[in-house]
């Protein structure tokens, strides 16, 4: 099953996120918490940190499960966000992911004039959303939060097959947190 609960080693226990990691900026807050930009102190690398508002019995099985869904999706697919951590902390649950430096979707597409892409990139990052919502759906995972809000932009370029001076954007799929298994209603993260 590839949603099987992480194990007890994953979710490790208080102090270890902020030994770790130091808090910077709110990126923003959603139903299940808040994101917050942070840094890792081993080598300054940056990452996000996704911070559950409470550590109940349920809320703390959906990070584990939206955990694993990233860790198994992201090890396989690189159109997912990377996962990188799980900690419990000061009574939440918080997940650990790459950062993107370049935004997500959503504010790329209200900076732009007509909030619009140009045709290609429109179709690369299409593409890109679509190769992730395959892999998610080959473990059994439907998404059910696509949005431009949650692809997120990487600096370098798309892949292309000639130089190009205005390369379509690398994107990642994020946010597995409505996710749940194809053919149940029940979430899984």
């Amino acid at each position: 099953d590839p949603l099987l609960p992480l194990p007890p080693a994953t979710l490790r226990p208080g102090g270890a996120f902020l030994l770790a990691y130091q808090l910077q900026d709110t990126l923003g807050a959603g139903a299940f918490g808040t994101v917050v930009a942070a840094r890792r102190r081993a080598d300054g690398a940056r990452v996000v940190a996704k911070v559950w508002r409470s550590v109940a019995a349920a809320d703390a099985a959906a990070a584990a499960s939206e955990a694993a869904v990233l860790a198994a999706l992201s090890s396989t697919c690189p159109y997912v966000v990377r996962h990188e951590a799980a900690y419990v902390e000061e009574g939440r649950v918080v997940l650990v992911m790459e950062a993107a430096p370049s935004g997500d979707l959503g504010a790329h597409l209200r900076s732009r004039p007509q909030r619009r892409l140009p045709e290609r990139h429109a179709l690369t990052v299409l593409a890109q959303v679509l190769a992730a919502l395959r892999a998610s759906h080959a473990r059994g995972v439907v998404h059910r939060d696509v949005k431009a809000g949650n692809v997120l932009l990487f600096p370098g370029g798309a892949p292309t097959l000639s130089p190009d001076p205005d390369p379509p954007p690398r994107v990642k799929l994020a946010d597995f947190g409505l996710a749940c298994r194809a053919g149940a209603g029940a979430a899984v993260a």
